[in-house]
């Protein structure tokens, strides 16, 4: 077995680049027009364009997202309560969703609550909340473990579907 010799972290060329990263070179002239790193010298750092290229793909550089990874650990406890209780979660923003379709059907919100709200867009708050309480509710349902029919009818359509398909030939 040979050894394997270590990847250059400068190179001269795009040519180099291309190499470094398994791609065309005219792939790698597309991402130079694109903002790809360039040393002052005209040589190309492998590791800070790596850096740039995985910042392309969440539209953010890589040290933002390494920023934002360090904001997770602060809410971390946040975080892992949330995952523990869904379902309350759902069940109490379910709760003010109820209060306030209430106060909108019966028109006790203040005057600050609806301030230029006409009747219409009052209904299609009343709408919303509705909606949003029924994707709550099921999300709910599903984090107890009380939606395993719907589930399962859905698996049994796409299993079907798939099945017709094949039989299709597609």
């Amino acid at each position: 077995m040979t050894d394997l010799l270590p990847m250059p972290t400068i190179v001269k060329t795009l040519v180099g680049v291309a190499k470094a990263f398994g791609k065309r070179p005219r792939t790698v002239y597309e991402w130079k027009k694109h903002g790809m790193p360039i040393e002052a010298d005209g040589t190309y750092d492998i590791e800070k364009i790596a850096k740039w290229k995985a910042g392309r793909g969440v539209g953010v550089s890589l040290d933002t997202v390494h920023d934002k990874a360090l904001d997770y650990d602060k809410f971390r406890d946040v975080v892992d309560h949330y995952k523990i209780n869904r379902a309350d979660v759902f069940a109490a923003e379910q709760a003010q969703n109820i209060s306030i379709q209430r106060k909108l059907r019966d028109a006790k919100l203040s005057d600050d609550d609806i301030e230029g709200l006409s009747v219409g867009e009052s209904m299609n708050w009343f709408r919303a909340l509705g909606v949003d309480f029924g994707i709550k509710y099921d999300k709910e349902r599903l984090e107890r473990g009380e939606s395993t029919e719907n589930v399962a009818v859905i698996v049994g359509a796409i299993k079907e579907w798939k099945k017709r398909k094949a039989q299709r030939g597609h």
